[in-house]
């Protein structure tokens, strides 16, 4: 029951680290790069390169996630997650929706790729806009 910023905010707590209580305001705590124009293979590239496990944030305008690392070759983050966006084949709106996640996960930075519906919507990633690296 917890949202992406107080779940970030309060993991880092215990460790000194104080993080202010929304997205937008702990997006700013470290040095910060632009990533909004970048595509998502860059955006990905990017964070293999310059993003540090555990001290990483990614956002974009009301969600905030942690960088934890690789699995398997591709960067892995760890957020509260409510829903991944649906785009249905058909294209009609009224059909378009949500898959319900509802919890705080450790997923790819395009959770639910697996479903062709999220793959029509797009992901997180290409929705993400700056990548902050805590500490620095």
């Amino acid at each position: 029951n917890r949202d992406c910023s107080s779940l970030l905010r309060d993991l880092f707590t215990p460790f000194g680290l104080w993080l202010p209580r929304n997205s937008s305001q702990q997006i700013k705590e470290g040095q910060d790069t632009d990533i909004s124009y970048l595509n998502p293979a860059q955006k990905e590239g990017l964070l293999k390169s310059r993003g540090v496990p555990f001290l990483t944030l990614l956002g974009m305008p009301g969600h905030v996630a942690l960088y934890v690392g690789q699995f398997e070759g591709e960067p892995a983050i760890f957020h509260s997650i409510w829903a991944a966006r649906l785009r249905y084949a058909s294209g009609n709106e009224q059909n378009d929706g949500r898959l319900i996640i509802g919890k705080v996960a450790v997923t790819s930075l395009q959770p639910g790729a697996e479903y062709v519906e999220v793959q029509n919507a797009g992901t997180l990633i290409k929705r993400f806009k700056v990548m902050t690296v805590l500490g620095y």
